[in-house]
């Protein structure tokens, strides 16, 4: 099965169907059978796989795959469709290909021509999905490029136009971060059953992200007035109290502030002109009390943590009883105040990862390698979720950006977001590179102001030197010496666990790892028999030895037992030939 290879701007789901259709099925479901995935996270998980199927490099087919922290020119996977494959006919008659702009969830137009995109055939108003249909027609055998499209509206346009422009365009305005941007305007105006800012539901249908684009337009049309509406409209749900704008808005003004640069501008005029009235710290009036309610409407938090809270002693406040049994929680005003402006300094993993443009894994090595380090719990603001510091990491990201340098020649770049397990499976290799990064050993080459950390580019030459450098190398990881002496992984772990093998200890995705030097490998073998390695040279089993050593009266020790299986036994070579 040989694939053509995908064409510029061509998304995964429209290039499977056309190999689908190159190999003559009529519909994707059977061809998806055939390379034995199904569209979705499974399948990213498994491109390595897909790409040898059609004989076709790797990277080929990264370069269409939605990836989380994406950037320019890459697809976001948060915004990826997974209800429906919508698309253009025009473009289709046209271009003979499927758009990736047409799998974002909010782009609900085709700006070229006008069009609202088609998610659902007229013939037998199945609604197409990445497994239904082929790469010409719909599973009733209605042509793709014949389907009637209905006219969009100006917002659907303008902002399906701006969408993909952040994304695949050459202008740097709007921002990559333009689609999280219209999320959190979506998640402003749209109630939703967490009642958290931005939580909103992603548009499961091109309606219903047009709908979107109604609603959110007016405020990117003219913020002066539509987004200042939204924001006094927020401000007349807060207690009227002198407390401040940040405190009053909760929430939503901590998301607010992921969204800065020069885009962003005319958004925080407005804040700032609503804001001039605003007292600009805690202030307490005569009534110097709040419900619990509108203690966790400041806090963001939930009403019953603000009532164990005080019941427990971490907030002042006081819980009355009524003689009917009814409970009321106190809570005083101005230590809830003082306790929301300190937590806004605060952020959860997610946050700080979505700060710096990396994927929750990433995230997760950038951690065990001491890039970012969470603090204390003990030293938090009582209801503070957040364990890393806002400052510390807007520092870190400020640092690297101005130590970037100016590339030397035109070799191949890499964005931080992509220095992971897909680059290198050598965990203590990529916590290298990152202390390097954070040392300023090894400076970017690209950091543009309005970029993430994640978008900052390294030269892929320099990344390498120090990946393969010999003296950066002098451990062997538990998996390394287990390939290297062909012992199982997890004998070799054992081994290390029980201090048999002189290894030092770390921490990866929260799991114990091992790194064994060379000298600590050859002092283990000169020391140790390996009985499964006798019994492959003498052609017996391991058991077999085992019983010859109990009758010789020589001790097999460290064997390690599953029910009723032992593995790892080792024998000290004095007693062999002592």
């Amino acid at each position: 099965m040989q694939g053509a290879k995908p064409h510029p701007n061509e998304s995964l789901s429209g290039y499977l169907r056309r190999c689908a259709h190159d190999e003559l099925y009529e519909t994707v479901a059977p061809f998806y059978g055939r390379l034995e995935v199904r569209y979705g996270r499974p399948l990213l998980g498994q491109l390595a796989t897909v790409a040898t199927k059609l004989q076709l490099e790797g990277s080929v087919l990264e370069q269409i795959t939605p990836v989380s922290g994406a950037e320019k020119g890459q697809f976001p996977l948060q915004f990826e469709r997974s209800s429906c494959d919508p698309f253009c006919p025009y473009c289709l008659r046209e271009n003979g290909f499927w758009d990736i702009s047409w799998r974002h969830c909010y782009v609900s137009a085709c700006p070229r021509h006008g069009a609202r995109l088609v998610d659902r055939c007229g013939r037998c108003e199945t609604q197409i999905t990445p497994a239904t249909g082929g790469f010409l027609a719909c599973e009733c055998g209605a042509p793709f490029a014949e389907f009637p499209a209905s006219q969009a509206s100006e917002a659907e346009v303008a902002i399906s136009a701006r969408l993909i422009e952040s994304r695949w365009g050459t202008d740097s305005q709007p921002p990559a971060s333009f689609d999280r941007f219209i999320h959190f305007l979506h998640g402003s105006v749209q109630s939703s059953r967490l009642d958290k800012p931005g939580k909103a539901r992603l548009p499961r249908s091109a309606e219903d992200a047009a709908s979107v684009a109604k609603a959110v337009w007016p405020m990117l049309e003219n913020p002066q007035e539509a987004f200042a509406q939204l924001i006094s409209a927020k401000l007349l749900e807060s207690a009227d109290r002198d407390i401040t704008l940040p405190m009053k808005l909760g929430g939503w003004y901590q998301s607010l502030s992921r969204f800065r640069g020069p885009w962003y501008d005319p958004f925080w005029a407005v804040v700032r002109s609503l804001g001039a009235g605003q007292k600009e710290g805690p202030c307490i009036q005569e009534n110097d009390r709040l419900t619990a309610k509108e203690a966790a409407a400041i806090l963001a938090v939930r009403a019953d943590r603000i009532v164990e809270a005080v019941r427990s002693g971490k907030i002042g406040g006081e819980i009355k009883e009524s003689a009917l049994g009814h409970r009321r929680t106190w809570v005083d005003r101005a230590e809830s105040e003082n306790i929301a402006t300190e937590s806004a300094r605060y952020w959860e993993a997610k946050t700080a990862a979505e700060f710096l443009g990396v994927s929750k894994k990433q995230f997760a090595l950038l951690g065990d390698a001491g890039f970012v380090a969470p603090v204390d719990r003990n030293s938090l603001p009582p209801l503070t979720d957040g364990i890393f510091k806002a400052s510390e990491l807007q520092r870190l990201a400020e640092t690297i950006r101005v130590g970037a340098r100016s590339p030397a020649g035109g070799g191949t770049t890499i964005r931080f977001a992509d220095i992971n397990q897909r680059r290198t499976n050598e965990l203590q290799a990529l916590k290298r590179v990152f202390n390097a990064i954070k040392a300023g050993k090894l400076r970017a080459v690209s950091a543009a102001s309005d970029d993430a950390l994640g978008a900052f580019s390294f030269s892929e030459d320099d990344l390498r030197a120090l990946i393969d450098s010999p003296e950066q190398n002098k451990f062997y990881t538990a998996l390394q010496v287990s390939q290297i002496c062909g012992w199982k992984h997890e004998c070799v772990t054992h081994w290390c666990r029980e201090d048999l093998l002189e290894s030092r200890k770390s921490k990866t995705g929260g799991a114990d790892s091992y790194e064994i030097s060379p000298e600590a490998l050859a002092a283990f073998q000169s020391m140790y028999v390996v009985l499964s390695d006798v019994a492959k040279l003498t052609g017996t089993s391991s058991r077999r030895l085992i019983s010859v050593c109990d009758a010789r009266g020589v001790k097999a020790f460290a064997k390690r037992c599953g029910g009723a299986t032992s593995r790892c036994y080792l024998v000290k070579a004095a007693d062999l030939f002592g």
